[in-house]
């Protein structure tokens, strides 16, 4: 079965595939468990022309995580649109090279996405010097400490063998121990609403079971909910199968 939507940040068409999986999880491999209140946050904070997309989405999204789970202000970090891509990188890996090892358990990306890129932040794949993705992954797996989670918050990048896939992959590649997940949409819709997304851990294409899949009885309410419950969207992450499966029923 097939879905149409459109991206409601840049406005393009998208049709997404409807299997039996909407999210996949492998939370329960963590050795320890995650606190998001060690999380930076990089969010697009203006608007691209004739758009709301930071204003109406990213933003208020990622300040309500800030809210949420009590990050500190030290850990946010706006991005405006109009500065160049290689800016965007070298402002994200700043940042990230400003915090201690071992200092983080979370990544937490509020902004554009395509297959292969991050547009809010200039990274990508084949790009060179400080726009490499590669850059971007090294950084993470430092201030992780060998147990990160990234979370995706964009249109596109959990699609096929893709930048989140290759991002993850290149992760667990460079941890000590398999202890990076990603979190990532697979087509373009809201930024956190967007119930077509999945979990992968250690690596690219190593996904989890299927937790809310479109002919699970709970897939209406999972839409739903992501629509109406902004604490839970915000949360679902950090939640085990068991939790998410226990706030739908």
């Amino acid at each position: 079965m097939k879905a149409k939507y459109s991206c409601p940040h840049c406005g393009g068409p998208m049709n997404v595939e409807v299997t039996e999986v909407s999210v996949k999880i492998t939370r329960e491999s963590t050795s320890r468990k995650l606190d998001p209140a060690m999380s930076l946050v990089v969010y697009q904070s203006t608007n691209r022309a004739g758009r709301h997309d930071a204003t109406g989405a990213f933003k208020p999204e990622a300040l309500e995580y800030k809210r949420l789970h009590s990050v500190s202000p030290k850990l946010m970090l706006p991005i405006p649109h109009g500065l160049d891509a290689v800016n965007k990188a070298r402002k994200v890996l700043g940042a990230l090279r400003g915090i201690g090892d071992g200092q983080l358990d979370a990544f937490v990306y509020f902004g554009h996405g395509t297959t292969k890129s991050f547009p809010s932040m200039g990274f990508g794949l084949g790009f060179s010097g400080d726009r490499d993705v590669r850059q971007l992954a090294a950084e993470i797996a430092r201030v992780g400490g060998g147990n990160i989670f990234v979370c995706l918050y964009a249109c596109l990048t959990g699609k096929g063998f893709g930048v989140a896939d290759w991002l993850g992959d290149e992760l667990r590649d460079r941890l000590d121990e398999p202890g990076a997940r990603v979190f990532a949409h697979l087509g373009a819709g809201h930024t956190t609403k967007f119930p077509f997304a999945e979990y992968s851990g250690e690596g690219a294409g190593d996904l989890g079971v299927p937790v809310i899949g479109s002919k699970d009885p709970l897939w209406r309410k999972w839409v739903n909910k992501l629509q109406n419950d902004q604490a839970f969207r915000l949360s679902i992450p950090f939640m085990t199968k068991q939790e998410i499966r226990e706030a739908l029923a």
